[in-house]
């Protein structure tokens, strides 16, 4: 598979800001389909001014097999998407201070850390450092643009975004 052309259609629509991903883990650039909830990507600075109503959020835009767990030391929304190549994968969303983070809890990826993920297994949803998101919807967003990725990487491609 030849990934210029979907490394191309993202950059564009990064560019453009218009970039989101459906709830059962699409990802749409351009034209956004009215029929269906979409979470968009935000792009550069984020605001970080504490939860919305994430129950909500995560009822009408996330997976449909979306749980939220609350045990000691674990308190987020896990859900489960299947990539276009048809591979699965588990994700963990969490608030972390005033941040969001995403671990990946499977398929365990041995050999990963550094470029795409920490030691920890969250998972790098913006270049350099180790910062979250400012809301739920942009690291679902992004969850299901790394897992792609991720794909690809796996494929033995570059990592297109």
């Amino acid at each position: 598979m030849n990934l210029v052309p979907l490394q191309e259609i993202i950059h564009d629509a990064r560019r453009s800001g218009e970039i989101a991903v459906g709830r059962e883990g699409e990802i749409f650039t351009g034209e956004m389909p009215a029929d269906q909830p979409v979470s968009r990507v935000k792009l550069g600075a984020f605001a970080t001014d504490g939860p919305e109503d994430d129950a909500g959020y995560a009822g009408s835009h996330m997976p449909r097999n979306t749980v939220f767990v609350d045990r000691a030391g674990s308190r987020g929304w896990m859900y489960s998407i299947q990539t276009g190549r048809g591979r699965a994968y588990t994700l963990f969303a969490f608030l972390e201070g005033r941040d969001y983070q995403v671990s990946l809890m499977a398929p365990k990826l041995d050999g990963f850390t550094g470029a795409h993920m920490f030691p920890d297994g969250r998972i790098r949803l913006e270049d350099g450092g180790d910062s979250g998101l400012g809301s739920l919807e942009e690291a679902y967003a992004k969850s299901v643009l790394w897992a792609a990725g991720m794909d690809a990487v796996l494929a033995g491609h570059s990592f297109p975004f």
